[in-house]
């Protein structure tokens, strides 16, 4: 395949226009069509493997230990490794350029700095932005830590206990573990580690909302029912109001949805004698101002879908309800979890698990839109990143796809020689372990 030619996109999910019907029910195609459609997928794919190079796509090849893990972030690959030689628990945190131009072969870039992994445990997460990594780490002892090292060295520019959270504007959420007096909430400079703010905890459990890639509202549950809202940036307290036991249920924990704050009371696995109704009430976030209570039992997360709220049964599946309401708009006890909401459809799983078989919804109104197939998710931490998923091929080789969730269909995206799965996905990047222990980088530009 030469620089000028496109790869060829085959759409391999199937569309329909109404609800789906029993596999008995459906029309069977003219005989002939079947084999056609498998004689044009072979001659892409053929033309796709005889290829030396897809045009648009460069990679790099990066060693690594078997126990080696990748984090993809920013322009950097970072891989937390064992220190070779060395049988102890020693750790060493590698930063490698992602590839950024075409070659004939894959490149073996150099990495950029090489540092002792500046804590013991495991490394859970790590955000790039305004020149910093933000690790975080859960410490042997349990405890979390946050530390911000510089992206073009590696040194330490600080390091806190504590959850953190990196936000676009550079700020950085940072909550204590919640039990001692000296907890706080906290938004700080990512470059310094100074507080723009905080606020006392004793315990408070703080939730944070981000809009346009901004934490704009943090939210706080002091003992008891009390509830905070601040302003994200600056801190500044906008409301403060006692909404009731429901705040303080552990089983139900308080949650922001958009515009939403909801609380829930649930009569847990054994409910006694006089108990009321499982139910969930929705408030207004800026004025603390009740809106609705529906009678509904359900698990302690709810997420945003477009125009409904999802909630998640106890029992399985999922309720969309109407946000200015809390009116249920449909039910679906198929589907087990929504992954993504994009123009008012919704990408949803089958089973709890990132693999499986996925398809599209229509928000309003729960109806089939699509049936994407069966794949694999590749892992991400980008809000910017595609949805990508990945099949092994009878030939051993792995199939990419974006999970188009607007246009309802999964579209090739390239087949990969070498890579063995374990993947995460980036703006226009996918890595994977190899067959041979290695990771692999594969990128694509337009």
């Amino acid at each position: 395949m030469t620089e000028g030619q496109r790869m060829a996109v085959i759409d391999l999910g199937e569309l329909r226009e109404g609800p789906a019907t029993d596999a008995s029910e459906r029309r069977l195609p003219p005989v002939g069509r079947p084999l056609r459609i498998v004689l044009v997928l072979l001659l892409v794919l053929a033309t796709v493997a005889g290829a030396e190079s897809v045009a648009g796509r460069v990679s790099a090849v990066l060693p690594a230990s078997p126990t080696a893990e990748a984090f993809l972030a920013g322009d950097q690959l970072l891989i937390s490794q064992p220190v070779q030689g060395l049988t102890d628990r020693n750790r060493e945190l590698l930063a490698y350029p992602l590839p950024d131009r075409a070659t004939r072969a894959a490149q073996r870039p150099a990495p950029l700095w090489r540092i002792p992994l500046p804590f013991t445990g495991e490394l859970g997460r790590v955000q790039a932005g305004s020149g910093a990594l933000v690790l975080y780490a859960g410490g042997q002892d349990g405890e979390p830590e946050t530390i911000a090292l510089d992206a073009q060295t590696g040194q330490v520019r600080w390091r806190q206990p504590g959850f953190g959270w990196l936000d676009a504007a550079g700020r950085v959420f940072l909550e204590t573990p919640p039990g001692p007096a000296s907890a706080t909430v906290q938004m700080v400079d990512v470059r310094s580690g100074r507080p723009f703010w905080s606020a006392p905890s004793t315990p408070a459990r703080g939730q944070f909302r981000i809009r346009d890639g901004v934490i704009d509202r943090v939210v706080l549950v002091r003992p008891g029912s009390e509830v905070e809202v601040r302003d994200g940036p600056t801190g500044d307290l906008l409301r403060r109001a006692d909404l009731g036991p429901a705040v303080s249920s552990e089983e139900q924990p308080i949650q922001m949805v958009d515009d939403l704050l909801l609380t829930g009371r649930d009569q847990g696995a054994r409910p006694t004698p006089g108990d009321r109704r499982p139910s969930l009430s929705g408030y207004d976030l800026d004025r603390l101002q009740p809106l609705w209570t529906v009678e509904l039992a359900t698990t302690p997360y709810l997420m945003s879908c477009g125009k409904v709220l999802c909630a998640y049964l106890r029992s399985g599946g999922i309720q969309a309800l109407d946000p200015a309401t809390g009116a249920v708009r449909w039910s679906s006890s198929e589907w087990a979890f929504v992954l993504a909401a994009e123009a008012d459809r919704l990408l949803v799983l089958r089973e709890q698990e990132i693999s499986g078989r996925f398809a599209v919804l229509d928000a309003g109104t729960g109806r089939l839109v699509a049936d994407l197939g069966t794949w694999q998710l590749a892992s991400s931490n980008d809000p910017d990143a595609p949805i990508l998923g990945i099949r092994l091929a009878a030939d051993g080789r792995l199939v990419v796809a974006e999970l188009d969730v607007a246009a309802g269909r999964a579209q090739l995206l390239d087949v990969l020689t070498g890579a063995a799965g374990s993947c995460q996905a980036g703006p226009g990047t996918l890595v994977c372990r190899r067959l041979d222990g290695s990771f692999g980088v594969w990128r694509w530009r337009e």
